[in-house]
């Protein structure tokens, strides 16, 4: 019991490492898979905010991960809406694309039964 306040400090640490870790990864991810959508401000922003927290991950100070987690997730939230916005937009569009033409109950749209041919077998009496 003497040691469960130390052990819960190296816990809460642990979590603020994985969380500060994950957002970072996500951050790199995002800018990568965003590309050119992002600006060259918002990209300098954002990875500045990586590199703080990545210098930060290895520190005891779980309060200053914590700030640093936070304020990369700030720095992201615009490009967050961009992607969001940018998928929806390409999501909409592939809907239209492929809408069809609904279709009548017992009516097939299947074009392999023109491949079926009906044939009558007659065995050949020799």
């Amino acid at each position: 019991e003497m040691f469960e306040e130390e052990d819960n400090k190296k816990k809460q640490l642990v979590e603020v490492r994985n969380e500060g870790d994950s957002a970072a990864y996500n951050a790199e991810k995002s800018l990568k898979d965003l590309g050119e959508d992002v600006s060259e401000e918002e990209k300098s922003t954002v990875e500045e905010k990586i590199k703080a927290l990545r210098d930060l991950l290895t520190s005891e100070d779980a309060d200053a991960i914590k700030t640093a987690t936070e304020e990369l997730m700030t720095a992201m939230h615009p490009i967050a809406e961009k992607a969001y916005a940018k998928a929806h937009a390409a999501e909409e569009q592939s809907a239209t694309d492929t809408a069809e033409e609904p279709q009548v109950a017992g009516e097939t749209t299947d074009e392999s039964d023109s491949d079926t041919v009906d044939v009558e077998f007659h065995e050949d009496d020799e």
